[in-house]
């Protein structure tokens, strides 16, 4: 099998994610700062700004619900803007473009922390033009699914392309996850989430299995 086709599933992004602010707390400060300058796999690379820098937000683009915007590393400088409601719009040279890169907005649920929640795009995208997505669909179930896009019109999905990768029951409707990351390794890592509801009921969020 592929090894880029692997999926490993994390059970806890947020146990995995506290466990990093506290190795970050643990090491000294110039460590800390040398590990955020590592390239990332989605995006650009992270550096320690100046000091005498400053930072401030520009608005570029009105997009209703979005919950994740990257680049595909392809060179191409747009960036893709993933949408709770199920679509993923493209920005391209400061031009937000009319047709979405991909519309699974009747396969999602709706409302709360449910809907289209992340997006990772295959290390060679640029030649296999492979992305993949995380959604809950309508039962309320995790969905990772694959698609292509056109290799003729590359600022929209391939029709007919999607396959599904894993489907994932979720007990509740919150705490759903939804990050997508390929890692350095070549494997596909899923955030899930600790199951949801108040108190992690079914003790998910401690549960190493």
């Amino acid at each position: 099998m592929n090894r880029h086709a692997t999926i490993l599933p994390m059970r806890s992004l947020r146990t995995a994610l506290l466990g990093a602010a506290l190795v970050a707390g643990l090491l000294p400060g110039q460590v800390a700062a040398a590990s955020l300058a590592a390239p990332l796999t989605d995006g650009s690379d992270a550096a320690t700004a100046p000091s005498s820098s400053t930072v401030k937000l520009v608005k570029v683009a009105n997009v209703s619900e979005p919950v994740l915007a990257i680049g595909a590393r392809d060179g191409s400088g747009r960036l893709f803007i993933v949408t709770e409601a199920g679509r993923i719009r493209i920005l391209k040279n400061g031009t937000l473009l009319a047709k979405p890169f991909l519309d699974i907005s009747g396969s999602v649920s709706k409302g709360g922390e449910q809907g289209l929640l992340g997006l990772a795009f295959h290390p060679s995208f640029k030649t296999n033009r492979k992305l993949y997505v995380n959604y809950t669909n309508s039962a309320g179930d995790t969905v990772v699914r694959e698609y292509k896009a056109s290799a003729t019109s590359p600022n929209v999905v391939a029709s007919g392309s999607g396959r599904t990768i894993i489907k994932i029951d979720q007990p509740y409707a919150n705490h759903n996850g939804g990050m997508l990351a390929f890692g350095r390794d070549g494997y596909l890592y899923i955030g899930m989430g600790d199951g949801g509801s108040g108190g992690d009921p079914g003790n998910r969020a401690q549960n190493v299995n």
